[in-house]
């Protein structure tokens, strides 16, 4: 499976439903890319209950937000306070932590996992695809339904 990760996002789901659709494409492992991993909305998303509940399924957890979370700290936000996704992407930090997942992939079945439930919405598809790609990765996203899309590379 090497050079192919799968991005999903919680957004309120159940945890069966969310577990199911990791389960349909064989995920071995969630990486949690949220900058703040807990949930008022959707407290089953929890760091710590997440990474239990997942292993009760056979399913890993690593957290990776503090290097490809989605909420960075003011120096890469622009004029406006929005994330700024291509300085983001350029950090020494985040350049490495990204080729970790593509090495990672060659060894594991790997979502990338954040809050937003359609990836059109979340710096999954903002910034780390167009990155994952660049390195040669090709990344899907597991809509809440357990389908797979694709989407356009923003800025390649």
């Amino acid at each position: 499976m090497s050079g192919k990760l799968f991005t999903i996002g919680h957004g309120l789901l159940e945890f069966d439903r969310f577990v199911s659709n990791l389960e349909a494409h064989a995920i071995t492992l969630v990486v949690d890319v949220r900058s703040h991993p807990v949930s008022s909305r959707a407290p089953q998303f929890d760091k710590q209950r997440l990474e239990a509940d997942l292993s009760r399924h056979g399913i890993g957890y690593r957290w990776a937000g503090r290097t490809l979370g989605g909420r960075p700290p003011e120096h890469l936000m622009t004029s406006s306070g929005a994330p700024d996704y291509e300085r983001m992407s350029a950090e020494p930090e985040t350049s490495r932590a990204l080729e970790y997942l593509i090495e990672l992939s060659e060894r594991e079945i790997i979502a990338i996992m954040c809050s937003e439930s359609q990836p059109e919405g979340c710096h999954r598809t903002r910034m780390l695809e167009p990155q994952l790609e660049q390195r040669g990765a090709r990344v899907e996203h597991i809509l809440p339904t357990g389908e797979l899309t694709g989407q356009p590379t923003l800025f390649a």
